[in-house]
């Protein structure tokens, strides 16, 4: 693929994360005012946001299978199509199992335009500078959540959250299908040899150790997404600083993505992902004492140059040591249990706060956790196996 149409993919994939994870994340946006509307409780309104997390990633898996056998731009824009459908009817939600399947068809649907398969797609194009190029694409998620979550919060005070829904999925029927069909054709599916990988003993070990690290990501990111706002609401009694505070804990990778790709090139990339865990913990440690607003931005701030900046690191790294003939399946599965630790981190901040009226439990845990992921992070290997020592039919996930 020339020059041209490989930093093509590239854009069309930012800019289909900045539709995408802008509209799913700015559920602690809807959740607040469903909570005051229903009167639900914090557990039960978070469990649409574990649907997201944990439902995205197993049809991400999916996705991820289907865009390494068949023309991705068109499995992308079923996934887009679908997903705009999901978001409309959830305009007219009335009840708690309503949203709960509405909110599963929309994480199902979503799958398609998820980081793991964009992050996927952008590898298979490049064979050098995979980091920065990933990082690139990767920033479409920032700058979503940068835009789209305070234009979300905006609309909800103007125009209502039911009519919110149905404005952002329109926007990404209109938006998002002809983009993807347009934005990343041909098909370009590349062939790569399968004869040689890891032994299945070492190559078992680095899967554990990526997915360790990546779970306890999803666990610390999605617990923040989905209770910062309304926890921001309660210390500050703002919406502005919440929905500031929200769209900086998830943008603010915006720069960070392409610093840690284009560092990647020269610095071993566990090392890097180690420093980022690190710096991640440190800030839920210094949110158990925020409570003003200046305070809770500057959290937002520092958790928000860590959000992203893991993505190229762990799909670099997986590439790296798994081949790019099937990191579709590979990373989609390694971001699956990134989405499975999500789900749980959603619900676990509600679960705490109703158990004890405080997310003072809640943040020391994803605190402690980070520490584990910078140690475990050192311990990937970051280079590819020796193909002499390799065998030729073994795989991490068979």
């Amino acid at each position: 693929m020339s020059f041209y149409g490989r930093w093509r993919v590239v854009l069309a994939a930012a800019s289909l994360l900045i539709l995408f994870q802008g509209f799913l994340h700015s559920y602690g946006i809807f959740m607040n005012h469903m909570v005051e509307e229903f009167g639900w409780t914090r557990a039960a309104a978070s469990v649409p946001m574990s649907l997201i997390v944990f439902g995205g990633g197993l049809s991400g898996i999916m996705f991820g299978r289907l865009i390494d056998k068949h023309r991705a731009n068109m499995v992308i824009a079923l996934s887009a199509l679908s997903t705009s459908l999901g978001l409309v009817l959830l305009s007219q939600v009335n009840s708690l199992p309503t949203l709960y399947l509405l909110y599963l068809v929309v994480a199902l649907s979503s799958g398609g335009v998820s980081v793991s398969v964009m992050s996927a797609l952008v590898s298979k194009t490049f064979s050098r500078k995979t980091g920065v190029a990933i990082g690139t694409s990767t920033t479409g998620f920032a700058v979503g959540a940068l835009a789209i979550v305070p234009l979300t919060s905006a609309l909800t005070e103007m125009i209502g959250w039911r009519q919110t829904y149905f404005v952002n999925g329109a926007m990404i029927g209109l938006v998002g299908v002809p983009l993807a069909i347009m934005g990343l054709r041909p098909s370009y599916h590349q062939s790569y040899s399968e004869s040689a990988k890891p032994a299945v003993a070492k190559l078992h070990k680095q899967f554990t150790l990526l997915s360790l690290t990546y779970f306890i990501c999803g666990f610390t990111v999605n617990m923040i997404s989905t209770h910062l706002a309304i926890y921001t609401v309660s210390v500050c009694d703002s919406t502005a600083v919440a929905s500031t505070a929200l769209a900086l804990s998830i943008g603010g990778s915006v720069l960070s993505v392409v610093l840690v790709g284009a560092l990647s090139e020269k610095i071993p990339m566990n090392r890097l992902l180690g420093l980022v865990y690190l710096a991640r913990g440190l800030s839920l440690f210094y949110l158990l004492y925020a409570r003003d607003a200046a305070s809770i931005i500057l959290f937002a701030t520092v958790f928000g140059i860590t959000n992203l900046a893991t993505v190229p690191l762990t799909a670099g790294l997986a590439a790296d040591i798994f081949g790019r003939a099937s990191i579709g399946v590979v990373f989609a599965t390694i971001t699956f249990i990134h989405h499975v630790g999500g789900s749980l981190g959603a619900f676990f901040g509600g679960y705490v706060f109703d158990l004890t009226l405080s997310y003072g439990g809640a943040f020391l845990s994803g605190a402690l956790l980070c520490l584990a992921a910078s140690f475990l992070s050192i311990l990937v290997k970051p280079k590819p196996y020796d193909a002499q020592r390799l065998g030729p039919s073994t795989s991490p996930i068979s």
